[in-house]
């Protein structure tokens, strides 16, 4: 069975986009004659929790049929039959399936859905990763029925298949392929477009109010070098809209104003200051469920424990410094791999740049293990329209999220 692809390489999955149908060939050799009933194909989509067994639901479903033997000799015109009821040799069936960009679901289709969020949900990207115990997958199938028994053996390509004797036999081809949802921010203000264009420094929120999104003022409070205590007025930004492209970058504003001088210069620096990437990944479970009871893995009666990471920090420069305020800019490097933004039913991808009480050796914060700010935002799969935005800072290889 072969599909079209836009994977880079024909050792990846064979992937499509949104919009895109599925399409491929299928080729059946058989050296022996057979009666053969049915050939279908199948995509299929589903959801399922790794360590328990009956966890899993699909949400896409599409068949279409190849050739049933009402159809005739697959190698003549269409009405003709098969004289012998039997196919042998080698026949090629193509095909064209239209994927649907969005799904919405009847009353009572599946337990993982409530009677309030029965979509439309855009198509989720694959999603599978080893510390999460949560695989979103796509399949190919390809079905070939028959009555009776295969008495000998069906060669598909380079595969040859063994079939077992049944009452009435039917074996599959299956291949997974990879779905890429077509996810675009918004455009960048129009000034941090120019600033792209020109590869100039980015404009600030006193100059390009529309471009920054402030986020809530926050204080950090703690002692330093053990006996003074102090307190920092933080100030933070986020380029507009928030909505990021995988592969860009995330521009920041850091605004941190203190009367104490010494505390200023201790902590207002760019190793001090922790900004990152967060990504959540939650699965919520019918409270029914007494295999997910019984295993004790849920926090509470509906929700799967969150699996929380960090994908990478912001890395500051010192942009300004007025007495009592200093200013840096920074960016966080999004990786390409970075799986979008997901609210799909009951199995959401949602992420947030996040905000840790500041570091330094000589600092103790008060608030320690808690989060200053936290803004959600989204993460897409298009460039935005307009120039390709730029990086202002060099990024080393990009490491894999860390559990937080």
């Amino acid at each position: 069975m072969l599909t079209s692809s836009r994977a880079r390489n024909s050792e990846q999955i064979p992937t499509i986009l949104e919009g895109d149908d599925i399409t491929g060939s299928l080729t059946f050799c058989l050296e022996k004659e057979e009666a053969i009933d049915l050939i279908r194909i199948k995509v299929q989509g589903q959801i399922s929790t790794v360590p328990l067994s009956t966890s899993s639901w699909n949400f896409l479903d599409i068949i279409k049929v190849l050739w049933s033997k009402d159809m005739g000799d697959p190698n003549m015109h269409p009405t003709s039959p098969l004289l012998s009821g039997k196919l042998v040799g080698t026949h090629e069936w193509h095909f064209s399936i239209p994927i649907p960009k969005e799904v919405t679901f009847a009353p009572g289709f599946s337990p993982y859905l409530t009677a309030e969020n029965l979509g439309p949900f855009p198509l989720p990207q694959p999603f599978h990763e080893m510390n999460v115990p949560t695989t979103v997958q796509y399949a190919l199938i390809a079905s070939i029925k028959r009555p009776g028994r295969f008495r000998g053996n069906a060669k598909h390509g380079v595969c040859v298949l063994y079939h077992s004797y049944c009452l009435i036999a039917i074996f599959r081809i299956q291949t997974t392929f990879g779905y890429v949802p077509m996810m675009r921010p918004g455009p960048p203000s129009i000034l941090r477009q120019l600033a792209y264009r020109g590869n100039s420094p980015l404009p600030g929120p006193e100059v390009d109010p529309e471009g920054r999104q402030q986020l809530p003022p926050a204080l950090l409070n703690g002692t330093i070098f053990k006996d003074r205590e102090v307190e920092l007025q933080c100030l933070f930004y986020l380029a507009k809209p928030l909505s990021y492209t995988r592969g860009t970058s995330i521009p920041c504003i850091a605004a941190i104003r203190c009367s104490d001088r010494q505390a200023l210069g201790l902590l207002a620096t760019p190793s001090s200051i922790p900004m990152r990437l967060r990504r959540s990944v939650t699965l919520d479970l019918p409270s029914s469920s007494t295999e997910l009871r019984d295993r004790g893995i849920r926090k509470d009666k509906h929700r799967w424990r969150d699996v929380i990471q960090d994908f990478g920090s912001c890395i500051w420069w010192t942009s300004g410094d007025q007495g009592s305020c200093r200013r840096l800019e920074g960016e966080i490097k999004l990786w390409e791999g970075l799986k979008p933004t997901c609210d799909f039913g009951n199995f959401k991808v949602q992420y947030s740049v996040v905000v840790l009480p500041f570091s330094a050796a000589a600092f103790v914060p008060a608030n320690q293990g808690s989060l200053l700010v936290e803004q959600t935002i989204t993460i897409g799969t298009v460039y935005a329209p307009g120039p390709r935005p730029v990086f202002y800072t060099t990024h080393t290889e990009f490491p894999f999220g860390q559990l937080s």
